[in-house]
């Protein structure tokens, strides 16, 4: 009896210790500036980010589950009780439990919750831009992005401005090799692949500038090639369109 009393509160004390460092990493992981998916700033940000916490929320009730149960066994393992066989029809009704409940019907619901959200999640994610909206190509560069507004013919290095609140057109292609387009708080991740042309839609809820970095492997200076998304009122956003068709028409001989 005292071995088990014992047992329960060495159980105890481990969840108490596990709740804890969650909560810890919890509260330091809101320290950083860094750009953080779990940051959003717009829809598309923000269902991925409620993906995340679900994904994670399910994921820690599954680890913490198979953990107590671990804990148990090992526990009563080292007790000095003896455990005499179950009748059939109990054993039966055990196995059920174990095997189909836990091994078959609780991933499967897990699973298709998973799906339900995913699939809800992509449908209130913007596919389609505004008839006649904005329109900026996005090339990958070793190591640089190249952002071009194709109607007004002013381009970008590291660096896109587009207006608040509306859906901008970005078609992503690289001239060498792989290279990955991610900035966290706008959008997820999309793969600029020689020889292809890859179209999403990017809009900014708040105005402000978003740090993007590549987001796949692509050589010596990979961990510099880095974009900044800044995101102007429509007025600002206008103001500086016209300012830079201007110049570039002031520029020509």
């Amino acid at each position: 009896m005292i071995t088990k009393v014992k047992a329960n509160q060495v159980t105890h004390r481990l969840l108490i210790i596990l709740c804890l460092i969650a909560i810890s990493v919890y509260v330091l992981s809101g320290c950083t500036s860094l750009p953080s998916s779990l940051n959003p700033k717009s829809n598309a940000s923000a269902q991925i980010a409620v993906l995340w916490w679900a994904m994670f929320g399910l994921g820690t009730m599954i680890w913490v589950g198979v953990t107590v149960l671990l804990l148990m066994a090992l526990f009563r393992r080292g007790t000095s009780d003896t455990y005499a066989a179950l009748p059939d029809h109990q054993h039966t009704r055990t196995v059920n439990l174990w095997v189909v409940g836990g091994g078959i019907i609780m991933p499967t619901l897990i699973l298709i919750s998973l799906i339900a959200l995913t699939v809800g999640a992509l449908r209130s994610i913007p596919s389609q831009k505004m008839p006649g909206g904005l329109v900026i190509e996005v090339t990958g560069h070793q190591w640089w992005w190249e952002a071009l507004y194709p109607d007004r013919g002013i381009t970008l290095k590291d660096q896109i401005r587009i207006p608040v609140g509306q859906p901008v057109e970005v078609r992503l292609s690289s001239t060498d090799v792989i290279h990955s387009f991610w900035v966290p708080e706008l959008h997820g991740k999309f793969d600029l692949v020689p020889g292809r042309t890859h179209t999403f839609i990017l809009q900014a809820d708040q105005p402000g500038e978003y740090r993007g970095q590549c987001a796949e492997f692509c050589g010596r200076w990979h961990a510099r090639m880095t974009v900044v998304v800044v995101v102007l009122p429509p007025e600002e956003f206008i103001t500086w369109l016209d300012s830079q068709t201007q110049s570039a028409v002031d520029s020509i001989p």
